[in-house]
């Protein structure tokens, strides 16, 4: 996981947890020289608030903090949006072909 986070420009976190998956304790997971963006789409919130206090360059988005951008142009947001949509543009055929495979594995 620690070589994830050090190369990663986006992470998305929506998942269905009672605790916090991104904490404090994941500081050093990340590079600090790098410019990482998180979006916390989870509820309640996957990541801890105060982890960009710990990782220089970290920007974190929340539920809340997304719903007070809407309507209101963001060089951030629609920069990170570019890279989100370029990452699932190179990734679409491969995860197409995944679930492919996993419908047809469902049928038999």
């Amino acid at each position: 996981r620690k070589g994830v986070f050090r190369k990663a420009d986006i992470i998305v976190s929506a998942l269905d947890s009672p605790s916090r998956i991104l904490t404090e304790e994941n500081a050093g997971d990340f590079d600090p020289e790098r410019n990482t963006v998180v979006v916390d789409l989870g509820v309640p919130r996957n990541v801890s608030p105060e982890l960009p206090a710990f990782v220089k360059g970290l920007s974190l988005y929340d539920l809340d903090s997304l719903n007070k951008w809407r309507g209101r142009p963001s060089l951030a947001l629609t920069s990170a949006m570019k890279k989100t949509d370029t990452i699932l543009e190179e990734h679409r055929s491969m995860f197409e072909k995944f679930m492919g495979g996993f419908h047809a594995a469902n049928k038999r």
